[in-house]
Order: C-alpha cells, then structure tokens, then sequence
C-alpha cells in the first residue's frame, strides 16, 4: 500500500549518511560579514519603518517609503549573481543601504540653537525646535537628562510631521545658576535619532517671588499717592503732614520776617544820624 511506501522511503532517508566535505560550491556561499551586516542593516531599517506613519497629504505610508530599501538587501543575496562575484557585489549593496538607513536616521533631529537660554521664573518653559526631513510623519520621544533641582514633564509620544516642530517643554527648576542640560531624540521604541544637543540654561528660581514684591510695592506707591492726592483734592490735612508743619506757611513765615528785618534797618540809621 501507499502509506507503507512513503514510511519505508522516509526511513531510509533519515538513516542515509551524509556527503563528506562541503556541499555545493564553496565559492558561491556568502561570507559571515554580509550576512550578519545585512541582518544588521534590516533590524534597523525595520525598526525605522515601525516608527514612520502615513502622510495625510500624500497618502505615502512608512512602509512604502522603506520598501526600496528592504528590496536592495533582498538582491544583495541573490544566487544568480556569479559565485566568484557575489560577496563583492553583496557588500557593496550593503554598504549603500546601511549609509542610506543612517542618513534616515539622521534626518530626524532637534536643532541645536547654539546658544543659551534663561528661564525668567522657575517655571519657564523649555523651548526645543524639532527637525524632520523625511517625507512622511515619525513617532518620537524626547529624552532629556535633567541636573538635581530640575524636573521635566513628560510629553510622551510626539507625532513628528515633515518640517519643523516647536515644541515648549513643561520644566520645574530649584535653583539659581547656569547649567547644562543635554536633549537626545528616539523612536517610540527607543532607537536614537539625529545627534544630541547639549542646552545651556540660566535659571532665575526666584525671578517670579521678586516679582510679585515688585508688583507689591508698586501698588503700595499708588495708594499712597492717590491718597494724598486726595487729601489734596478735598483740602483736608493728610495725617503724615501733622507732625510736620505746611511748607506753605513756612515759606509765608520766612518772607514776613525778611519784610520785618527789612523795616528795623532804615529807622535804626536814621536814628544815628540824628544823634551824630
């Protein structure tokens, strides 16, 4: 019967020893390096195209946009190539598509603004530009180490469109002093982007309790103006003049003494005159 056939014919190939030596040609086996490159090479795109989305206005998606990508490194393995010529042909499709996927990797970034900021209160935000160069949206995250005494907020995952995104970091910080914060970008999934900027930050912690005692004294000054001006208005006697007496009188008193001098001086001359 059939069924025995197919047992008798599977046994005696499981029990048949192997060739000795190696099987096929030698020269056409990939070497380790590609293999393990393109490996590498396809993690890292796949990681890439996990994090990409679709563009609303294009309708092109992630995927699509890695697929030549992908394709590249299928035909870096392709058997049709010569034995003699394919690790040579292999590793030169891969060296153009791994310096490709780190270009990817590169055009997503924060753009270092090359200065420093200050943070007028203790709860300034942090403000960061975003760059994307890629044709369609990417998932990211930012990752800042903040010092002792300052805690960040944090956003979560960002949806990064193509262009620019200016984004204001919600901060808290504890101290008065310049310091430096470094800001790295990533993947939902934790795969670095573009290269990280180091921010360094002039924090004013007391900036917003000075101004609150500004803004105090200030409308201290007002009150006491108005209420003087008022006092004026109504020609009452402000209770601060009392202990002091009215520069008006004063002046008045001072002419009517230089007048009463004045007066004494004439008669006294006349009256030596007529003694002389």
């Amino acid at each position: 019967p059939l069924p025995a056939l197919i047992f008798e014919a599977n046994s005696a190939a499981a029990g048949a020893p192997l060739p000795d030596g190696q099987l096929g040609n030698p020269r056409g086996r990939f070497d380790d390096g590609v293999v393990t490159g393109i490996g590498a090479a396809t993690s890292r795109l796949w990681g890439l195209t996990a994090a990409l989305t679709a563009d609303e206005r294009t309708g092109l998606t992630g995927n699509q946009y890695t697929a030549p990508l992908r394709e590249d490194l299928l035909r870096a393995l392709s058997l049709s190539i010569p034995p003699d010529a394919r690790n040579g042909l292999a590793q030169q499709r891969l060296t153009t598509v791994g310096r490709t996927v780190e270009d990817l990797f590169r055009a997503v970034t924060i753009v270092n603004p090359g200065g420093s900021y200050t943070l007028a209160t203790e709860r300034s935000p942090l403000p960061l530009a975003l760059r994307n160069d890629l044709p369609v949206p990417i998932r990211v995250r930012l990752d800042i180490d903040a010092p002792p005494g300052m805690s960040v907020t944090d956003m979560g995952e960002i949806v990064l469109p193509p262009g620019f995104l200016p984004l204001k970091v919600p901060i808290e910080v504890h101290f008065t002093q310049r310091v430096a914060v470094d800001v790295a970008l990533r993947t939902a999934d934790g795969l670095p982007l573009g290269e990280p900027v180091r921010l360094s930050l002039h924090s004013n912690a007391y900036g917003q309790v000075l101004f609150f005692i500004t803004l105090s004294a200030g409308a201290v000054l007002v009150l006491l103006v108005g209420r003087r001006l008022w006092h004026r208005f109504r020609r009452q006697p402000d209770r601060a003049d009392l202990d002091r007496p009215d520069p008006i009188e004063v002046a008045l008193a001072y002419g009517d003494d230089e007048t009463a001098a004045d007066g004494k001086s004439p008669a006294g001359t006349a009256r030596g005159g007529d003694d002389a």
